[in-house]
């Protein structure tokens, strides 16, 4: 398997990045992901440039571009800048939009909004022109094949995945992971595509430690993310789940600002506000437990096809120990 970290949840500096994009290489990760959401976290692409120089051998990406903070061709450009300059290691994630549009006031894209925006996107980096009512333009150096992969959590923005784009990067837990590789594989058949040419990625929020039950109390603020987003998926889990449960997602869910625990400036309060979260949704939904529990459930994920996963831990505070723990008693399990 190869293993990627991805830097959301690390509110740094430049410098702080591109010292743990240097260190990520030589934990073993094969990819390291920038997170880009403007009001958040600095300019993913520059970020990319700096480790681009400093390192040789690890991939770089976005996680995750939105299509409708950038427009298509200064994405594209980007894209294919970051390309050339990373000697092809880069690639590219795009998603429907979550915190980089919610925090602006912007709705996510629709399904159908953002698939016409994923092909726009390849037809751009692959050189085609279009037309503009002044006439036909495309981007006059686009003649690289920069990668793009579609991320996605829900029923619909996984089929999107299958059938644009050269792969789905899959934002589920753990439980679901069968279902949404399955759902991916009919898109794929649907539209006359062969699913074992497509590449997979899974990526999910994790943290390890030695006490199991306190690595899933500390998970559950990202946890509460498919609560508030994805309620159909949490109520496939067949969880068994408090009488108050869905009243208290609904307070999350009602004050944006205040409640999303997944990007909260204080862990510690956000770990309580998440604390009716039981401890069954945080095994289902996230890599969270000790070493062994870890590896399991990655084994299991392998199992299914999969051959390459994307962490992310839930907090700045625990960001680097996450990212040290993994890099040094996980990655070196699966070679």
């Amino acid at each position: 398997m190869e293993f990627g970290i991805s830097f959301g949840a690390l509110y740094a500096d430049p410098q702080t990045y591109l010292r743990y994009s240097v260190e990520g290489e030589k934990l073993g990760y094969s990819y390291l992901f920038y997170p880009d959401s403007q009001t958040l976290y600095r300019d993913p692409f520059v970020n990319i440039g700096a480790a681009s120089a400093a390192t040789g051998r690890v991939k770089l990406g976005t996680l995750v571009s939105s299509v409708l903070t950038r427009h298509p061709t200064v994405l594209a450009a980007s894209a294919i800048t970051a390309y050339e300059v990373s000697g092809g290691r880069f690639v590219l994630v795009v998603g429907a939009g979550d915190s980089s549009v919610r925090r602006i006031g912007i709705r996510p894209a629709s399904v159908q909004e953002f698939e016409k925006s994923v092909k726009h996107l390849q037809d751009l980096i692959a050189g085609k022109e279009f037309d503009v009512g002044m006439g036909r333009f495309g981007i006059r150096y686009a003649n690289h094949r920069a990668p793009i992969y579609v991320a996605a959590t829900g029923k619909r923005m996984l089929g999107v995945s299958g059938r644009v784009g050269d792969g789905s990067v899959i934002m589920v837990g753990p439980a679901l992971t069968k279902w949404a590789v399955d759902r991916v594989r009919e898109s794929c058949e649907e539209a006359g595509l062969d699913f074992e040419k497509r590449e997979l990625f899974w990526c999910g929020f994790c943290v390890i430690h030695e006490d199991s039950r306190l690595a899933k109390k500390l998970v559950k603020p990202s946890v509460s993310w498919f609560c508030t987003n994805y309620p159909d998926l949490v109520n496939m889990l067949g969880a068994n789940l408090p009488r108050d449960f869905w009243d208290n997602v609904e307070k999350l869910r009602s004050n944006y600002a205040r409640y999303d625990l997944v990007h909260s400036h204080t862990w510690t309060q956000a770990v309580e506000d998440a604390s009716f979260i039981p401890d069954e949704l945080a095994d289902k939904l996230a890599l969270a437990g000790d070493l062994e529990e870890v590896e399991a459930k990655l084994r299991d994920i392998e199992r299914m096809g999969i051959s390459k996963i994307i962490i992310r831990p839930p907090a700045h505070e625990l960001w680097y120990e996450v990212f040290k723990s993994f890099g040094e008693n996980i990655i070196f399990r699966f070679r």
